[in-house]
């Protein structure tokens, strides 16, 4: 028999204690909801690192956390009588049914949301980050009332600090200014940098702030909204975060950051302030009056908007079920923009299905990302999108970010979710969807015009990829449920 050293048996107790904990907890990692190369992923981590993948598990596995989720629930039922009145009367002032052809995307919406399709609402579009900061800041400046900023990433940089000395000077002249930044997403952002705010008599707040004390239960599950809502009337939504490359201030890296962010007057401004206001209760747990939020809103032009805000807290994933249902509509084109490309297998299906009923589907990429290994699961599925005859673009001209659909000239989506498992899953997400022509054309010419600055991927181009990159991007796949 041999002997073992005091080092070797405490090292044996630990492997097999650790194995021992890791196969205790496959049970919760099988039965949970989610997709099974995603339940795989997490087996592979536990069994070969179990140690690493339990400590990951904790802090990322949870996909749907029941105690956030009550909270979230009771936030809702809480507000929903508060908001009883202003919602009737949105709901009685709803375009029903905007256009004929568009009726699945906007009663499915209706139906897992609540929130209805409402005409007389004018949209501008941006594609130029800093003109799209110029038009945020000019709104903070000529705030009467209130202003509500809702924003993933606050960064303690040039931009930062622009958004943060206008927000205070807005609050020195008695406009209520309550800004709700992500615990995560602003984590190297000190609380210090938002002290100019305070003083001068603003809220700032952190969602879902992660304790390392309390446990990082819900670390995973981040709010990636981007809302900006001025007295109530005038709101801005898109893709971009608070920081200098958003702003165009930082190049050096991935060159100019193209992205798409819109502005919004008329009805529709008032269901941007129900998601803000719903997040800042339950972030929060201190009410806004609804004759502070919700004022009379006129028609401001012809547009018809539909606000799709999914996340964890809800049944349904929102915006995924939103773009399924369009690209599965889709008659004559679909063009889809994002910067992270991890999809599950129902979205890769409605893709290839329209492409092979003779769908134009078109997909843009970015070609060089913030997130390598999200790019290398994201080319993986290349080959398969290519065999279906859709045709994959690599944006060359800087890093880009933006999140935008396009439907045969009818249809138009624009928000904060990515085409990722995790923004589908994972996050709090907020796109805006256009009925008509009028968005739609804008959305469709952009994305003929980012082309121009882009690298077609032919399945030439993917034959010609080395081994070696080959098997980087079907290794990444593998973990592409943990991106």
């Amino acid at each position: 028999m041999i002997a073992l050293t005091t080092i070797q048996a405490i090292e044996l107790a630990l492997l097999i204690g650790g194995y021992a904990m890791a196969v205790a907890l496959l049970p919760r990692v099988i039965v949970a909801r989610r997709e099974s190369a995603a339940t795989l992923s997490w087996i592979l981590a536990l069994l070969l690192i179990p140690y690493v993948g339990m400590l990951f598990y904790w802090i990322f596995g949870e996909v749907r956390l029941h105690r956030t989720t009550r909270r979230r629930r009771s936030t809702k039922r809480l507000l929903a009588q508060a908001l009883a009145d202003e919602r009737e009367r949105r709901r009685i002032a709803a375009v029903s049914s905007p256009d004929p052809t568009d009726d699945d995307v906007v009663h499915l919406v209706a139906r897992i949301t609540g929130v209805p399709a409402v005409g007389g609402n004018a949209i501008q579009i941006f594609a130029d980050p800093d003109v799209a900061t110029e038009r945020m800041i000019a709104a903070i400046d000529g705030a009467t009332s209130t202003i509500h900023f809702e924003v993933y990433q606050f960064k303690k940089d040039e931009s930062g600090t622009l958004y943060r000395d206008h927000l205070a000077a807005a609050a020195r002249r008695g406009v209520t200014v309550r800004l709700l930044v992500d615990d995560v997403g602003s984590l190297w952002t000190p609380r210090s940098f938002f002290r100019p705010i305070m003083e001068a008599g603003g809220e700032v707040e952190r969602f879902l702030p992660v304790n390392l004390l309390r446990g990082l239960y819900h670390a995973n599950l981040r709010n990636h909204r981007k809302i900006l809502v001025v007295d109530g009337a005038r709101a801005f939504t898109g893709g971009l975060n608070v920081g200098d490359e958003y702003g165009g201030l930082r190049k050096r890296r991935f060159g100019p950051w193209r992205d798409t962010h819109v502005e919004l007057r008329g009805p529709v401004v008032a269901s941007l302030q129900d998601t803000f206001v719903e997040d800042w209760v339950f972030a929060t747990h201190r009410e806004i009056a609804v004759e502070e939020a919700f004022p009379d809103l006129e028609p401001a032009g012809a547009e018809v908007v539909q606000v799709i805000a999914s996340g964890p807290d809800s049944d349904w994933e929102s915006i995924h079920h939103a773009i399924f249902a369009a690209v599965t509509g889709a008659q004559h084109h679909a063009y889809l923009t994002t910067p992270y490309f991890v999809p599950d297998r129902a979205l890769l299906v409605a893709m290839q299905t329209a492409a092979l009923r003779g769908v134009d589907v078109r997909v843009l990429l970015p070609e060089r990302s913030d997130h390598f290994l999200v790019r290398a699961a994201g080319r993986y599925h290349y080959e398969e999108l290519l065999r279906a005859g859709i045709r994959v673009y690599e944006f060359g001209k800087g890093m880009l970010h933006a999140k935008t659909l396009e439907i045969d000239h009818r249809c138009a989506m624009i928000g904060s979710a990515n085409l990722d498992l995790r923004s589908f899953r994972l996050n709090f997400e907020l796109n805006v969807a256009a009925y008509g022509s009028g968005v739609a054309a804008e959305v469709h010419s952009q994305f003929l015009r980012d082309l121009e600055d882009s690298r077609e991927i032919t399945r030439g181009v993917v034959a010609r990829w080395s081994y070696g990159r080959r098997l980087l991007h079907a290794t990444v796949r593998l973990l592409e449920g943990l991106l």
